[in-house]
């Protein structure tokens, strides 16, 4: 995961901000999976 990428520096919005919430933990749980 690239460290210098944070989705609390992006000017979105608190909804957009959950979807990528769900997404992040769907690649993290695929990481873990394939880790």
């Amino acid at each position: 995961m690239n460290e210098s990428f944070n989705i609390d520096t992006l000017p979105i919005t608190d909804e957009i901000k959950r979807n990528f919430s769900k997404i992040i933990d769907l690649l993290g749980e695929d990481t873990a999976r394939e880790g």
